[in-house]
Order: C-alpha cells, then structure tokens, then sequence
C-alpha cells in the first residue's frame, strides 16, 4: 500500500506545487482516500462486474476529486 500511496502523493504534490491543488490539502490524507477508494471500488467490481463500471466510476470519482482541491 504504501507504493501506492506513495504514487498518489508524488502527483499530488506536483499537482500542488503547480497551483493545480489548494496548499491547505492534506496531501497524506488524500492519496489514503484515493487508495482507500480504488480498492473498494475493484473489490466491488471483482464482486459484480456486470453492475459496477469500474472505470467510469473512478473517473467519476477523480473528476469530484480534482473540482473539490482547486483553487477558489
């Protein structure tokens, strides 16, 4: 886990020190949720695959994400 933690945090941070994401982010805490949501979105489908679009709904996801951490 902590690989991929690690993963979401490096994009985080460029995405931080670009502007692209507030500064008040808590950039340790949000790459546990990405994880923390991608895991339970593939378990999800692994359990349903004819219900649960794995891929539309983690864009979903990544969309409310990015428009939740932008700047004002």
């Amino acid at each position: 886990y902590e690989t991929a933690r690690g993963f979401v945090r490096s994009i985080l941070e460029s995405e931080q020190r670009q502007g692209k994401i507030r500064s008040d982010v808590d950039i340790d805490e949000r790459a546990r949720e990405v994880i923390a949501m991608a895991m339970g979105l593939e378990v999800q489908w692994l359990a349903d695959p004819q219900r649960v679009d794995l891929a539309r709904a983690f864009e979903t996801y990544v969309d409310r994400l990015v428009k939740e951490l932008a700047p004002d």
